[in-house]
């Protein structure tokens, strides 16, 4: 009996420790996580975008440590992306800021590896934006 207890408490240990939060250790090459960044930075920039966007550059500068509170690696990169509206074309890129992760990366279930915004970045972006708004709304042109 207590050997079945044992094996029973060590199984659910092993189930717990399975779906915890993710392992770090050491970085993922950048041209691993270059794909999903890629990926990444294009659906990010289409939230502001009704029509095509393009990346027209993407430089990986480096991979960071393993960010526990994040769930994730973060990237950083030289980016500009492109969002090409009949009669208007917007380029965002990165402003020289190589101290600013662009996205986070993580192994998906599938085991390749995705790019995200943590929760608590998104919520910051997205007040962030809601405020811009709401100055540019206070805003009168004369």
């Amino acid at each position: 009996m207590r050997r079945g207890a044992t094996a029973l408490g060590l199984g659910m240990l092993a189930v717990l420790h399975g779906c915890g939060e993710p392992a770090g250790g050491p970085p993922p090459a950048a041209a691993d996580v270059k794909p999903a960044l890629e990926t990444y930075l294009i659906a990010h920039q289409r939230q502001y975008c009704s029509s095509s966007v393009t990346l027209d550059r993407l430089a990986v500068t480096r991979v960071g440590d393993f960010d526990r509170s994040m769930g994730g690696w973060p990237v950083y990169a030289e980016f500009a992306a492109t969002c090409h509206k009949p009669g208007n074309t917007v380029t965002w890129h990165d402003s020289g800021k190589s101290n600013v992760s662009a996205a986070f990366v993580r192994k998906s279930r599938s085991g390749a590896w995705e790019a995200y915004q943590p929760e608590i970045l998104r919520q910051g972006e997205a007040m962030m934006n809601q405020q811009m708004g709401e100055m540019l709304k206070k805003m009168q042109v004369h």
